[in-house]
């Protein structure tokens, strides 16, 4: 059994270094920019620290701890060298994926996308492509209301209207954030849970 376990051990620090190597052989034959450059730091540090974690859980479980040591020692002489992403690179991830970019492109190629809002998928994505082009006043409105700027913020209509009076949405706004925001209810709502 532990024989299985330090296989596979040895197996995940292999498939993390595979996967390292392919991001960073797909981020070389392809567009560079920003965009490419954050995801794959990203990809490439997060493989790099989950293998070292698997191969010092392999050193760990060595049958010999003594030699486990060793070998740890060998393969890490300074201590742990990878460091898992940290919150800045997650949250600049985060806001990558909420607006359209090179990389957001690349990979739609592969990946089934249409904007009938009666497909799952669709519906998702026609949402998605909504806030693009409401985004500002959408956000503009949000903050408002959240910050208690807006009469009736518990009205959508009323809480629009308000908006529009002390002109921090215009007026051709509002028809746009009422369609938004019922997709993105539609898109929130699921059956999969009988009750919370």
């Amino acid at each position: 059994k532990r024989r299985e376990l330090l296989s596979a051990r040895l197996g995940d620090v292999h498939s993390e270094l595979f996967i390292a190597c392919s991001v960073l052989k797909y981020h070389d034959a392809n567009q560079q920019n920003d965009d490419t450059e954050a995801h794959a730091r990203y990809a490439v540090q997060r493989s790099l620290f989950r293998a070292q974690q698997a191969l010092l859980a392999f050193c760990d479980n060595f049958p010999l701890r003594w030699l486990g040591k060793i070998l740890a020692f060998t393969c890490f002489p300074l201590g742990r060298i990878h460091r898992a992403p940290d919150d800045h690179q997650i949250r600049q991830l985060g806001s990558l994926i909420m607006e359209p970019n090179s990389v957001r492109q690349a990979l739609s190629q592969f990946v089934y996308l249409n904007e009938d809002p009666l497909d799952p998928v669709g519906r998702v994505e026609s949402t998605f492509q909504a806030l693009l082009k409401i985004d500002k006043p959408w956000q503009a409105f949000v903050r408002a209301r959240n910050k208690g700027l807006l009469q009736h913020p518990d009205n959508l209509d009323l809480a629009l209207a308000s908006a529009a009076e002390q002109g921090i949405i215009g007026a051709a706004d509002i028809e746009p954030i009422k369609t938004y925001d019922k997709q993105r209810y539609d898109c929130l709502l699921t059956d999969h849970f009988k009750a919370l």
